[in-house]
């Protein structure tokens, strides 16, 4: 009760935030589809949009029509925010979508630099979702790196290198996934200045995973981000999500998804010890529901 309460006196809003490539797209067509149908029990429901339609339903008729979603480039998105009902709370939270391409947010960890807008929807935001692609960039081992040298051949390259005493620039971009989660995630936790706020990690793509937990699998792939999120508990209240958002690879599992007669159905979400369902709303029902 205390905990609604405090829901109940807080920002209702919510962001939506990943880096390139982490499936933000397909999440937001299926999320868009489903808070319009009536086939997923318990969902939760579409109230009012802040922006324009056009652009979420030219990516729900590509998604439903079993089509690969184009990359998203910066300015694309028409979409501010969405504003979705809970029936069970008889609540609304605004869903504040950013940066749909990722791109800006990369720029946040290359150039140091973020939105004002960003930061206000942040700083007012209850929780959020992360997004995550499972095929995240890792760190190179050197025992692995002098394997690969030998594999093709650039070794008297690289040792003329050496010799010359030439500098190897290095690019911000090309840190690892992870690093550049948690430096997303550092510049959250200064904006909430203090607040707790609740956190669903979305691994998407969990068709590609072969793991039932998406808990285990974060913790086993992406130490660095799972041990920031353990030791700021204070700030993040954690859970996290597996995702298949599309049910299948595009153009591999195609006409198996075909198949399928209602779209949301290719949808699965798992929570927990393999808990599947069909809800893609489960993310934000979570993270809006603080009982």
């Amino acid at each position: 009760m205390e905990r609604l309460l405090k829901m109940a006196n807080s920002p209702k809003k919510q962001f939506l935030i990943g880096l390139p490539g982490a499936g933000k797209t397909t999440f937001l067509a299926a999320l868009w589809h489903v808070l319009f149908e009536s086939d997923v029990d318990g969902c939760l429901r579409f109230s009012h949009l802040d922006g324009d339609t056009a652009y979420l339903n030219k990516i729900r008729d590509t998604w439903s029509n079993v089509n690969q979603s184009d990359r998203t480039q910066i300015g694309m998105e028409q979409v501010t925010s969405i504003f979705i009902n809970d029936p069970v709370l008889d609540a609304t939270t605004e869903v504040v979508i950013p940066d749909m391409s990722g791109e800006a947010f990369e720029q946040q960890w290359t150039d140091r630099t973020a939105s004002s807008g960003y930061v206000a929807s942040i700083r007012q935001s209850i929780g959020g979702l992360l997004l995550i692609h499972p095929h995240v960039r890792e760190e190179s081992l050197i025992s692995a790196a002098e394997g690969l040298i030998k594999n093709i051949g650039i070794g008297s390259l690289l040792e003329k290198v050496a010799e010359e005493n030439l500098p190897v620039p290095w690019e911000s971009r090309n840190a690892p996934t992870q690093v550049q989660l948690v430096d997303l995630l550092q510049f959250v936790q200064k904006l909430c200045e203090g607040r707790s706020i609740r956190l669903a990690v979305v691994v998407s793509a969990w068709d590609l995973i072969n793991e039932k937990n998406p808990n285990i699998w974060v913790e086993k792939r992406l130490p660095l981000l799972h041990q920031f999120l353990t030791a700021n508990q204070d700030v993040f209240e954690t859970t996290c999500f597996g995702v298949s958002a599309q049910g299948g690879k595009i153009p591999d599992k195609k006409t198996t998804l075909e198949q399928i007669v209602a779209p949301s159905h290719r949808i699965k979400v798992v929570h927990g010890q393999g808990v599947s369902s069909h809800d893609i709303t489960l993310p934000l029902r979570w993270t809006m529901r603080w009982d």
